[in-house]
């Protein structure tokens, strides 16, 4: 998660992409497991910016960083879920 996220949203060390996955897995906002599969295959989050993140499975526990484009439904439903949580 962290390459890409790094070069466009400007978060540059490793604790603030960890932190992001773990918010991100702690809300539940995560892809449903794929049968027999140990790692879940997508995690979103939302960054200090108000950018929204998708985090995607790359194999060994690795998740690699991609923000989400603006009005897709899945940044919407990120948002809201992501802002509820927090009241």
């Amino acid at each position: 998660m962290v390459k890409l996220v790094a070069t466009q949203l400007k978060i540059f060390n490793l604790k603030t992409a960890l932190a992001l996955l773990r918010q991100g897995f702690e809300k539940g906002l995560v892809s449903p497991s794929e049968s027999g599969k140990e790692w879940l295959k997508r995690v979103w989050a939302v960054s200090k910016n108000g950018e929204v993140l998708e985090g995607r499975h790359s194999g060994g526990g690795r998740y690699h960083g991609f923000p989400v484009l603006d009005d897709s439904p899945i940044e919407t439903i990120v948002r809201q879920r992501w802002n509820t949580q927090d009241e």
